[in-house]
This record gives C-alpha cells, sequence and structure tokens, in this order.
C-alpha cells in the first residue's frame, strides 16, 4: 500500500459542475428564463463556473496526504504552503462518507477527529484510497490483518429493537395529539372567537406531524445503520442517500453513558452513547443538513434491551482493557444530604419568581390590570413550588454513584434516566466548587473531567463538606493508583 495519496481531481471537477448547473436550474425554474437572453447574466455565470472550477483544480493539485511513521501528514497551498500532522496517538475516530454526488462518481471523503475544535477532511479520494487511508490511520500505518483474519475477531452485537421503538414512539405521540385535537375542536365549537381554541388546534397539528417525523427518523435510522464490534474499534455504518462510516478506536473511549426514557424503560430498551472526547460533531445547522440523521446520532446506539445495553458497555471497556471489578455502593458511604431537593427547588423557583417579578412590573407600568390575577398567579406559583420539591425529592431519592477499582458510575433522573460510566484512568480534573445556594446551605459539588469536551463530565452535587472532602479524596487516589 502506497504512503501518498491525492485527491481525484477529474472527479472533483466533475462533481463541481454537476452542483453549480443543479444551482444554475433551480434559480432558473424559480427566477425568470428571461435572464438567459441577456448576455451580460451569461457571461457572468461562465466567469464565475471558470473561476470556481479553477480555484478548485488548482487547490486540489498541490494537495497531498502522506502516511509517516509517527503521524498522517496533510500538505496544501498553492503561494503560501501548509504541511500539517496528525499524530496517530491523537485521533479519536475517523469517519468515511460520501455524499449523493460522491456516490454517483465513485469517490469519498474522511474526516478525522482529534480532541481539538477542527476536525481534518480529506476531499475526493477514490474509494479504495479512502478505505486504505481510513484503516491505515486508525491503525497507526501499521500493517493490516487481511479480511479472514479481520473477521475471526468480530464481537456478535445485540439486535436493536428499533421498529418496536418507532411503533410505540408514533402510538404515544398520537395519543396525546388525539386528546389535544378533541379538546381543541371542543373549544373551537364552543368558544371558536377565542385565541386559546385556535392555539390548541396549532398545537394539535404540529403534535401530529412530530409523530410521524420521529418515528420516520426512528425507521430510517433502524434500516439503514448497522454496528460491528473488534477487538480493537467500534464501527458504525450509515448508509441512505448519503453513506458514512465511523471508526471508533476502544482505546479512546473516555465516558459511556445509557439513557432510558420513558418510552424506553415502558418497552425495557435503552440507548448506547460512546464518547471519546472529540471536538462536538455537529458545528451548525448547515453542517447537520448535509450529514444527515446518521450523523446527527453521532456514537449512539438506539433502542437495546436493557440487559444487552450493560452487557456491551461492559464488552467495550473490557476489550479497550478497563477491567470490570466488583462495585460498591457509595451513596451508602457518602452520603447526599436530605437538604439537596430544598436546594434545587430554592433555585429554581428564585429564577422563576425573579422572572415574574419583571413581567408583573412590565404589565404595571403599561397600565395593564394585574390585581385580578395576581391570587392566581400566587397559587399557581406556590403550586408549582410544591410538585417541583417532589419530583426533586424522588431526584434526590434515586440518584446512585457506585465505583470500582476501574470506573465511576453515576446514575440520575426520575422519567429519563442517564447512567454516566468513566474510567479513572481517563480523569483529568476533580475540584469541589460551590454556588450562592450551596453555601447559604452548607453544601458542596464534586466536578469530574476527562481530557475533552463538556460531555465528558460528572458531578455529584450536594454533599456535606466532609463528605465532599472524604469523597475527592478517594476520588484522586484511584485515579492515580489506576495504570
Amino acid at each position: 500500500m502506497t504512503n501518498h495519496f491525492k485527491p481525484d481531481i477529474l472527479k472533483a471537477a466533475l462533481g463541481y459542475s454537476a452542483k453549480f448547473l443543479l444551482v444554475i436550474i433551480i434559480f432558473l425554474i424559480i427566477g425568470s428564463s428571461k435572464l438567459l437572453r441577456e448576455q451580460l447574466f451569461i457571461a457572468l455565470i461562465v466567469v464565475m463556473f471558470v473561476l470556481g472550477l479553477l480555484a478548485r483544480i488548482l487547490r486540489l493539485f498541490f494537495e497531498h496526504y502522506e502516511l509517516q511513521k509517527d503521524g498522517l501528514v496533510i500538505c496544501s497551498g498553492i503561494i503560501a504552503k501548509s504541511r500539517r500532522t496528525i499524530l496517530y496517538s491523537k485521533i479519536q475516530d475517523v469517519e468515511e462518507s460520501q455524499s449523493l454526488t460522491e456516490r454517483i462518481l465513485g469517490i469519498a471523503h474522511l474526516e478525522i477527529q482529534t480532541m481539538s475544535e477542527s476536525a481534518a477532511k480529506l476531499l475526493y479520494l477514490s474509494l479504495q484510497d479512502a478505505h486504505d487511508l481510513r484503516n491505515a490511520v486508525k491503525n497507526g500505518n501499521k500493517q493490516l490483518k487481511t479480511e479472514n483474519e479481520r473477521l475471526k475477531t468480530l464481537q456478535d452485537f445485540p439486535e436493536q429493537h428499533n421498529l418496536k421503538k418507532a411503533i410505540a414512539l408514533t402510538l404515544s405521540w398520537l395519543i396525546l395529539a388525539t386528546i389535544l385535537g378533541i379538546i381543541s375542536i371542543g373549544r373551537i365549537i364552543t368558544a371558536p372567537a377565542k385565541m386559546s381554541a385556535v392555539m390548541l388546534f396549532y398545537a394539535f397539528s404540529i403534535i401530529l406531524i412530530l409523530s410521524f417525523a420521529i418515528a420516520i427518523t426512528q425507521i430510517i435510522y433502524s434500516f439503514f445503520t448497522t454496528f460491528s464490534l473488534t477487538t480493537k474499534e467500534l464501527t458504525k455504518t450509515y448508509s441512505a442517500i448519503s453513506k458514512s462510516c465511523v471508526a471508533i478506536p476502544l482505546s479512546k473511549i473516555r465516558m459511556s453513558i445509557i439513557h432510558e426514557g420513558v418510552i424506553d424503560r415502558i418497552l425495557g430498551l435503552c440507548s448506547l452513547k460512546i464518547e471519546t472526547g472529540s471536538s462536538p460533531v455537529v458545528h451548525d445547522k448547515e453542517e447537520t443538513r448535509k450529514r444527515g440523521v446518521g450523523y446527527y446520532f453521532g456514537n449512539l446506539i438506539l433502542n437495546l434491551p436493557k440487559q444487552a445495553a450493560f452487557l456491551l458497555q461492559q464488552k467495550i471497556l473490557g476489550l479497550a482493557g478497563i477491567k470490570n471489578a466488583k462495585e460498591e455502593n457509595m451513596r451508602n458511604a457518602y452520603p447526599l444530604s436530605s437538604l439537596k431537593p430544598l436546594k434545587k427547588t430554592a433555585r429554581t423557583g428564585w429564577y422563576l419568581l425573579v422572572l415574574l417579578s419583571i413581567i408583573l412590573a412590565s404589565l404595571q407600568l403599561t397600565n395593564t390590570p394585574v390585581l385580578r390575577s395576581l391570587t392566581t398567579i400566587v397559587i399557581a406559583f406556590f403550586s408549582f413550588i410544591i410538585i417541583l420539591y417532589a419530583y426533586e425529592y424522588a431526584y434526590f431519592q434515586a440518584y446512585y454513584y457506585t465505583d470500582s477499582s476501574s470506573v465511576l458510575s453515576v446514575r440520575k433522573g426520575v422519567f429519563w434516566i442517564s447512567t454516566k460510566t468513566i474510567p479513572y484512568n481517563k480523569i483529568q480534573h476533580v475540584f469541589v466548587d460551590q454556588d450562592i445556594f450551596d453555601r447559604v446551605l452548607g453544601l458542596y459539588d464534586i466536578h469530574l473531567s476527562t481530557a475533552s469536551t463538556s460531555e465528558t463530565e460528572i458531578h455529584i452535587d450536594g454533599l456535606t463538606q466532609e463528605y465532599a472532602e472524604a469523597l475527592k479524596e478517594r476520588l484522586l487516589r484511584r485515579t492515580i493508583i489506576t495504570p
């Protein structure tokens, strides 16, 4: 296999020409065909096309990629030369993708994710070059195994119940939409002039549309996404209109998160997310639109049976070299303060009270009568506070954290439960802090994070000073002694 790769300039030019022609056709359809009779307009189109094509050809002509001993070198630039080196040891995951145009032309592009803000993009590669380069980069430019040897390392992957979840999700949304529809129709009949009736009707329509959109998204994802697990990496392949293949080296995993939503808990399902600590995969709405639904879900394995999800998590961590030792319940050894629900309720209530005060003051300044509705507002506010405290107390009771010699797990949530598991050998920071409400009540929060994005942070909040300091020391010892 060669160590030098270049973009396919001819196919890049064909792709640019096809896109430019498509834009012109759309412009003429929504605009006016009379523009074609204007010589200046035609000349402007030709100049724009030639300049754009020439700039792209020149840029790609001077761009090439080299596989060196320690990293991938990206050389680019016409006048101002650039030589960027990405060390193999710093690469978090590698994605091989094809847009619709690229699939037609038989080319692909690679995106190499590190923990920096910008990913490296290798464009207009032939399919063979893209495949060889992806495998070489993720293996550190070592000699690749044959396909037969690689297949022997594949692990069994649990079945995903995507269709089952899609049907249940659709039914639940349809039930809610039907209830709102009946209420809104009744309001329109009894009080057609009232704005509330119209608002309810719009709410019914929006929720009905959302129910179908969410169901279709789930079904698309179930039919076009596959996962495989080897002893070295987790691979996700999404293939619908566009195509992408993301390889996640197991050694780069910094956290795993198991999500259980309301519908998931009824069906006995959950989703497993693998965090590598690379920069956020979706930077803007335009990028999300280009990447499609498979890219939006990121490193998320949806709709696994609950037991299978936890077993898969253990298998992935085990293959990553993280030993699965016996867990110890730390909630009993380092209990949360019973003042935690009060603190969370007071904080939310304070923000809500400030907001209501601003609204009422604004209404008073505009001479809008508010005294008649003031009693209702006060009753609604205190009713909300009581309900919020009940929720925070349930959240407090469900809060759970355990650890072993190699990992820390924290489970939170009442309706939507998430269980975050972080290996001790990936932790970079452990610190204790207080906000203003913690200081009033004498509570402390512990934060742990890896050398990556905020997605890979865990915090345990609501401890007394004695238990916060003791727990911090325990976590620091674990972090230091874990290889």
